[in-house]
């Protein structure tokens, strides 16, 4: 399996101005305990303001400037390579390929659209394609105003086999939970397209648009199988600590602990 990725909670800097900060018995003295207590506080809103303004500033909350590479938008955006678990659209026997209808755009939509075709060539992630399938391109409304794009993938997900790869189930893993208080959430950017589509199987993503007919080379959204096969990378990626403090459900990272400092043991992982 990949190795895990790299990335961690610094303690470096939560040495040095106070009391250390212990996963150990709470001290008996009252005074000791009272002066831990509120240079622990300090230390908390601190990188909460901190991390506020890195966060308006665009900049990377403090505690993770080691990693900034972890989040790099262009990093995120390069192809990947094919691995094991790229993406396979196997079709039903003597399944013929869909072919949907062009949709039609607003012209705020149809802009959109072309943003989203030339950006996507760039990077690699569709190319001109001649299949005969075809998917239909539209696009749906999100909380901020903005708009997501979205392939009608219903006839190609009729005729798709699918991979039996089950996902968590949300009432379990809220339960292993119990007595954390402390959470960091990370949340994968364009997650999908983190993974390859089988070589071969391009042609089954086809989708066309006024302005071309194209294919995916990553997995996009809306394939029925898309969620299976990301679960069962991420639960490749974090097997030797899942359920331990880690909780993952498809790109949403989950990490818990009943102390700020134990909140990534061994200060990575």
């Amino acid at each position: 399996p990949p190795p895990s990725p790299a990335l961690r909670m610094d303690p470096a800097a939560t040495t040095s101005g106070g009391p250390p900060l212990q996963d150990t018995l709470p001290p008996t003295d009252p005074a000791e305990l009272r002066e831990i207590i509120v240079w622990q506080g300090a230390l908390i809103r601190s990188y909460q303001d901190q991390d506020s303004a890195s966060l308006a500033s665009g900049r990377i909350p403090h505690v993770y400037e080691d990693f900034w590479e972890v989040f790099s938008e262009e990093r995120a955006a390069r192809l990947p390579l094919h691995q094991a678990w790229d993406c396979a659209i196997d079709l039903l026997p003597n399944a013929s390929p869909p072919r949907g209808r062009v949709y039609p755009l607003s012209l705020p939509e149809a802009k959109a659209m072309e943003e989203y075709i030339e950006e996507a060539l760039a990077v690699g992630h569709i190319w001109p394609s001649t299949s005969l399938a075809a998917a239909g391109f539209f696009f749906v409304g999100k909380k901020d105003g903005g708009l997501r794009p979205c392939i009608d993938y219903r006839g190609l997900n009729a005729i798709t086999v699918r991979y039996p790869y089950p996902l968590p189930l949300v009432p379990a893993a809220l339960e292993q939970l119990r007595g954390a208080k402390f959470f960091t959430k990370l949340d994968l950017r364009s997650a999908y397209n983190l993974v390859c589509i089988r070589e071969g199987d391009e042609w089954k993503t086809a989708f066309h648009t006024t302005h071309g007919h194209y294919e995916y080379l990553v997995m996009p959204f809306g394939l029925t199988n898309a969620p299976a096969v990301f679960q069962s990378l991420i639960n490749r990626v974090f097997q030797d600590i899942l359920g331990k403090w880690v909780i993952v459900y498809i790109d949403d990272i989950l990490i818990y602990s009943i102390s700020y400092i134990s909140s990534c043991p061994g200060g990575s992982f």
